[in-house]
């Protein structure tokens, strides 16, 4: 009952190069934190936009391409972004992280890391011959 109380008002998260401590951040400016990071306030130079749009419809548009791309929905959830403190710091400041271990996109994600993966395992092997020929790195 109590947890629940607090976390109407606050947000709880480890902190960053301290992993048994967990800091605990008013939830307003929890979320402004991340939305000036996302940079929805800018009119000319906003690297994202805000979606008005139904969890669900989202989903159904990403089961949708996917099977497009010949794979099966393996999640049903959306991914996150979420930061923790680095307190370490002065001032203060956040460590961003992109959470999407189980989101709709997983399938799509880990292929695309397997073609990159072969991709600089190809260059790798690249450099290494010209460096075998040339004796430059």
């Amino acid at each position: 009952m109590a947890l629940n109380t607090l976390h109407k008002d606050y947000v709880l998260t480890p902190t960053d190069k301290a992993a048994k401590n967990i800091a605990i951040i008013c939830k307003a400016f929890y979320i402004n934190t991340l939305l000036k990071e996302l940079n929805t306030d800018s009119k000319s130079h906003s690297t994202y936009e805000i979606i008005h749009e139904n969890v669900n419809n989202i989903i159904q548009r990403h089961e949708q391409e996917i099977k497009k791309l010949g794979f099966e929905l393996q999640n049903r959830k959306l991914p996150y972004l979420m930061w923790i403190p680095k307190l370490h710091k002065q001032p203060s400041k956040q460590r961003f992280i992109a959470v999407s271990y189980d989101c709709t996109t997983k399938v799509v994600s880990q292929t695309i890391t397997s073609c990159l993966k072969l991709i600089q395992a190809a260059n790798r092997l690249y450099c290494k011959r010209i460096q075998a020929y040339t004796g430059w790195n």
